[in-house]
């Protein structure tokens, strides 16, 4: 925004506090009471919070309006629960015969003021001035391009049409954490040449921009929330696989979104037409949403062997249909990829069938092979099925396969190592991970061919890792029976997951790890098969696990400020004090 002399203003949401919001007691006390009136952003909070749940009672469940607190592009809603909620109960003494699911609410505190002269509620004046600075605008154009044109069309969280649209003009409006996450995404896809050499610390401090706004709950709508989280699962903060990264971020996103009743089917045909229904284009955007965090909570689930978040008794969402791909300007948005993203979702209902096998209280009634037998025919039913229109050529179908395979790596690797399974079920087994694994490795040497390693989410790593460790665990086995040929060929193998490791670890610095580990195992099955060709004092190489990082002239990548001193169209110069 320009003032009208020209200078770049900072986007300004202004706290507005309406009488009947305060604190009773501030409204109403006489002059000279020593209870003042809110004057504090936490204060303003409190009077909100306390007066929030009667105004929805007076005025929410009985409207026809579905904006009646607030705006539809700023709306906060609340879901009723299930019938077991003091909400529902709450809802039917003022309307008995109600079936809404998800109503409008009042918001529960005020938007944030930004200014960068001054500290806000306690916010640092440079925390402040961190989230409002954006890479030059060539940069950010970029990266913006390269999210909708490589991730969003599998990973749908984002309605193009609507992003695009206030990223042109950048109001006072624009959610500033959203665009945060989608410039994260969107480096690390990125092929720009400023970016390339600095993917790793741009993402690193986007990401510490995105979260910042995210700890601030500075956006009131709770689908941005959903929608960060699920975008910071394309970003590797560090090496904890609990309290942070992909298995964190996707928890986040669903305990949000369970809140806000997205895994409710809100579709006309369950609802009562008469009442104030979301509109249809929210419910659209929900359902997208909904389903992209399905996915990422099953194959997240399975990459660690841990309970899924989202159980198939929990929700009741509809299968995603080609009209739930119409975006806010009320066009389908033909860069989605429809096909990929009901095949992948169907793969993830099979996923959670193989996660159920080994719960901790799972219940044996029948021997697992029998158990597998199921699901193997609803995998080869899965993979026949697959729309015509998949080529081989693209990234959907690589992505599929490699998937595909890696649940059936699980499944057969479950039974392989089973006491109970008879030996024949067993060697059965072992050759079907075997397949699963080459295939594997092909499919990633094939996105690599493509140049489509960036497009990889973190489930890529995932089928590496579990082909390295079959690979490792038949080498073992081969050596173990003097069979040396066979296993010539798996120490080959090997290698090629290691270089498929190599080239994902430019986007995904953690596969590095895996490729030391399994690098230094495959140094020793070859010496140990030299040893056996050449029966001699052999040494053991030392795998080296020392690297140098080479300079990088951050500074000129990474940080240009939007303030008051400077426009969103130019390109500030950059802040080499980031760092």
């Amino acid at each position: 925004m320009k003032t009208s002399s020209g200078e770049s203003t900072v986007p300004r949401i202004p706290v507005q506090t309406p009488p009947e919001l305060l604190s009773p007691r501030a409204s109403t006390a006489a002059p000279g009471n020593a209870t003042p009136a809110p004057s504090s952003e936490e204060a303003v909070s409190l009077g909100l919070a306390k007066n929030g749940l009667f105004r929805f009672f007076r005025d929410g469940i009985s409207s026809s309006t579905w904006n009646v607190f607030d705006s539809c592009d700023r709306m906060r809603v609340v879901y009723v629960g299930t019938d077991v909620s003091n909400m529902t109960h709450l809802i039917r003494l003022n309307k008995p015969n109600s079936s809404c699911l998800v109503l409008p609410f009042p918001q529960i505190h005020p938007p944030h003021l930004w200014k960068s002269s001054a500290v806000q509620g306690g916010i640092a004046t440079e925390t402040v001035q961190d989230v409002i600075s954006f890479p030059a605008k060539d940069v950010r154009d970029s990266l913006v391009d390269a999210y909708f044109a490589a991730i969003n069309p599998f990973f749908p969280v984002v309605d193009e049409a609507a992003f695009r649209d206030r990223y042109r003009t950048m109001d006072s409006q624009s959610p500033l954490m959203l665009l945060h996450a989608v410039l994260l995404a969107g480096a690390h896809v990125s092929t720009h040449p400023r970016v390339v050499p600095a993917r790793y610390m741009l993402k690193a401090t986007l990401f510490r921009r995105a979260k910042h706004l995210f700890d601030m709950r500075h956006e009131n709508d709770r689908v941005h929330l959903v929608q960060t989280a699920l975008l910071f699962t394309w970003h590797l903060q560090n090496g904890d696989t609990a309290s942070a990264n992909a298995y964190y971020w996707t928890g986040v996103a669903c305990r949000i979104a369970f809140g806000i009743g997205m895994h409710r089917n809100l579709s006309v045909a369950s609802i009562n037409p008469h009442a104030n229904n979301m509109p249809a284009e929210d419910r659209r955007h929900w359902r997208r949403v909904w389903w992209t965090l399905f996915q990422v909570d099953a194959l997240s689930a399975l990459e660690h062997g841990r309970p899924p978040m989202i159980r198939f008794e929990d929700f009741d969402q509809e299968p995603l249909v080609m009209d739930d791909f119409i975006e806010s300007n009320g066009v389908l948005n033909a860069s989605l990829d429809f096909d990929y993203c009901t095949q992948n979702i169907g793969l993830c209902h099979i996923i959670l069938d193989i996660l159920a096998l080994s719960a901790p209280r799972v219940s044996r009634k029948s021997p697992l092979a029998a158990q597998a037998s199921l699901l193997n025919s609803r995998l080869a039913s899965w993979m026949l099925n697959l729309p015509s229109s998949i080529s081989s050529e693209t990234f959907a179908d690589l992505n599929l396969r490699l998937h595909y395979h890696t649940a059936v790596l699980h499944l057969y690797r479950l039974i392989s190592d089973d006491v109970a399974c008879p030996d024949r079920v067993k060697r059965e087994a072992w050759s079907v991970v075997g397949g699963a694994t080459s295939a594997i490795v092909s499919a990633f040497e094939v996105i690599r061919m493509r140049d489509m390693v960036g497009h990889c989410h973190f489930t890529a790593l995932v089928a590496l890792t579990a082909a390295a460790i079959h690979t490792s665990k038949e080498i073992q086995r081969q050596l173990g029976d003097s069979g040396i040929m066979a296993a010539l060929n798996d120490l080959h193998l090997l290698d090629r997951v290691c270089l498929a490791a190599e080239h994902l670890s430019e986007y995904w610095p953690n596969a590095e790890g895996v490729r030391k580990v399994f690098r230094s195992l495959l140094d020793k099955f070859t010496a140990i098969v030299r040893s056996i060709q050449e029966p001699s004092d052999v040494t053991l190489p030392d795998a080296s696990i020392g690297s140098e990082m080479t300079a990088v002239n951050w500074s000129d990548i990474l940080e240009s400020s939007w303030h008051q001193e400077t426009t969103w169209e130019a390109d500030a110069c950059w802040n080499t004090g980031i760092f």
